[in-house]
């Protein structure tokens, strides 16, 4: 498999790519956490209902407030490190939409 050079660095590219399909697929799967769970506190914990003390599933108001928060905290770290792996990418498309 033909190497190329990346920053000084010699790369595998289907390292990159193997490395890019796993990230897509945990942010994935967090944004799909992060939605269940919205619901999850919107449907079942509506505003104003003295939710703190409430339960679904046997889990506590505040766990699922819990796990909303770090899903959606994982997939906004997961988006910055896609952006990261795709810099040369959007770097490249910038100089070639501005020379349009």
């Amino acid at each position: 498999m033909e190497k190329y050079r990346c920053g000084g660095a010699t790369e595998d590219p289907m390292k990159n790519t193997r490395i890019n399909a796993w990230v897509d697929l945990a942010a994935f799967v967090a944004a799909v956490a992060t939605c269940v769970t919205g619901y999850v506190l919107w449907a079942f914990f509506p505003l104003g209902s003295g939710r703190g003390s409430m339960s679904y599933l046997s889990i506590s108001y505040q766990s699922w407030y819990d796990l909303h928060f770090y899903t959606s905290l994982l997939f906004v770290i997961l988006v910055a490190i896609h952006l990261i792996l795709h810099y040369r990418w959007i770097r490249n498309m910038r100089t070639m939409l501005v020379k349009k």
